[in-house]
C-alpha cells in the first residue's frame, strides 16, 4: 500500500485515486472498502489540504450505495466535525452513517458521554440508521479494553 501510496501522490498531496485491494473469499457478500484521508486543516505539502479532503469525503459520501463510517474522538463536540456534517448534507436522517467514536479510554472520568453516543438528549447529533459505536484502537490498550469498558464511569 505504501508503494502504491508513493506511486500515485504528488509529494504527499491528496489524490481522489483510490487503490483497490482485492480479497477473494469462497463464501460472503461482495464488499468494497474505502479509508478516506481525515478531514485536515494544515499541511507543509498541500495548501488547500481542508477543501482537498472536505471535497474527497463528500464525493464519496453523496454515493447512496455507501455506508459512511464517520470516526470521531470521544472528547470531541460531534457538532463540530466536519466530517459528520458532510455525512449528514449527504445522509440527512443518518440512515448510512455510523459514528465510530475513537479514543474513549481517553475520556475524564465525569462528563455526558454516554448520553451523547446513545443520542438521548434532545439537542445530541442523531445518527437514525445505527448511531454510534465507542471504540478503543490503541494496541497497547487492548489487553486493557474490556477492563476500561466495564469500569471507566462513562462507559460501563
Amino acid at each position: 500500500i505504501e508503494r502504491l501510496t508513493g506511486l500515485l501522490v504528488n509529494g504527499g498531496a491528496i489524490t481522489a485515486r483510490p487503490i483497490y485491494i482485492k480479497v477473494i473469499r469462497r463464501s460472503g457478500c461482495s464488499l468494497t472498502i474505502c479509508d478516506l484521508p481525515g478531514i485536515t486543516s494544515l499541511s507543509s505539502e498541500q495548501t488547500d489540504i481542508e477543501e482537498a479532503t472536505s471535497q474527497l469525503t463528500a464525493e464519496w459520501a453523496s454515493n447512496k450505495h455507501m455506508i459512511v463510517l464517520c470516526c470521531l474522538p470521544a472528547s470531541e463536540d460531534f457538532h463540530n466535525s466536519k466530517a459528520l456534517r458532510i455525512a449528514l448534507e449527504h445522509d440527512p436522517e443518518g440512515k448510512r452513517t455510523i459514528g465510530v467514536v475513537t479514543k474513549c479510554d481517553m475520556l475524564p472520568r465525569r462528563g455526558d458521554f454516554a448520553a451523547k453516543v446513545l443520542m438521548e438528549r434532545p439537542g445530541d447529533v442523531k445518527l437514525g440508521g445505527h448511531g454510534f459505536v465507542a471504540v478503543c484502537c490503541r494496541p497497547e490498550a487492548a489487553g486493557s479494553e474490556q477492563k476500561t469498558f466495564n469500569s471507566h464511569p462513562q462507559l460501563s
